[in-house]
């Protein structure tokens, strides 16, 4: 009987957790999914996750033209099948330094 209970306990606190890490890309953020699945149910914070709309992820098209002479290697493909001088490329927040 005790081993039951404690699988029980496993497979809730298991789902809680997996339930979190889904929430930790919305923007119900980690810790409300956590404790909202932890609190009411792993169903209530499936819901929760669910209906939480998506961080906003930050990224910018930069213009690269013919005299770029840097390591990208999507600036060079992206060049090469440019119809004229100039393509764009996109870059994350993190290629240029912020988050």
């Amino acid at each position: 009987m005790n081993y039951l209970i404690i699988a029980i306990f496993s497979i809730y606190l298991l789902s809680v957790l997996l339930l979190s890490f889904k929430g930790k890309g919305r923007e119900i953020g980690f810790l409300y999914a956590f404790f909202v699945s932890l609190l009411f149910t792993p169903i209530t914070g499936l819901i929760a996750v669910i209906f939480s709309p998506r961080k906003a992820t930050l990224s910018h098209y930069v213009k690269v033209n013919k005299s770029y002479n840097g390591d990208r290697k999507d600036a060079k493909k992206a060049l090469k099948f440019a119809e004229n001088n100039d393509a764009w490329i996109k870059i994350k927040a993190s290629d240029i330094g912020f988050a």
